[in-house]
């Protein structure tokens, strides 16, 4: 099947929970998630990096410039188990997003400082150079569970924060780094919790 017949047979569908898994055409991952008008729940896993594409091709730019244009409305579920979505990938998903999310999967990704102050708080202009405000995010309300595990940016004052600033959270799952931010060098552990 070609792209133009995936694309015919994907219109008018109803489809609002997707799971992509490894996949090695990274224009059929578009294809199906912009198919997905009434997407609640996207599971992206464990996307392989394509060497030679051009930035502004990659699906998770595609995607993220997507939210920002108002698609996915619905989207409360969120799970990017993958290596290849940078921390700055993450805070323009999460900024953008219409609603607040339930849950997030961020382990192996890029996860750090600009996702975790998006993820917390809101930010006046969505886009690759957010500025937050004090005001709450979305997500503060609504999130209810968070995995950020094999994450290279997650510290014990991360998980501090979201254990204090997530009120409904039930279930964590982090691989938390207690190295503090200034330098002073701790073993990695996990912090796991069910509610």
């Amino acid at each position: 099947m070609d792209m133009v017949d995936l694309q015919k047979r994907l219109e008018g569908n109803r489809i609002q929970h997707l799971v992509l898994i490894l996949n090695k055409v990274p224009m059929t991952e578009r294809l199906w998630i912009e198919a997905c008008p009434e997407l609640r729940s996207l599971q992206w896993r464990s996307m392989v990096p394509r060497l030679g594409m051009a930035i502004e091709e990659e699906p998770m730019v595609l995607f993220a410039n997507g939210l920002s244009l108002g698609q996915w409305q619905s989207l409360n579920s969120l799970d990017l188990s993958l290596r290849r979505v940078q921390d700055e990938d993450i805070a323009k998903i999460l900024g953008s997003l219409q609603c607040g999310l339930w849950s997030l999967n961020l382990n192996r990704t890029g996860f750090g400082p600009q996702a975790t102050t998006a993820l917390l708080f809101k930010v006046t202009k969505p886009g690759w150079r957010q500025v937050p405000t004090d005001e709450p995010s979305l997500h503060r309300d609504t999130l209810e569970r968070l995995w950020v595990r094999h994450t290279s940016r997650v510290y014990s004052t991360t998980v501090q924060d979201f254990l204090c600033l997530l009120k409904n959270l039930k279930a964590f799952h982090a691989s938390a780094d207690l190295t503090d931010q200034d330098g002073a060098k701790g073993e990695a552990d996990d912090v796991i919790l069910w509610l």
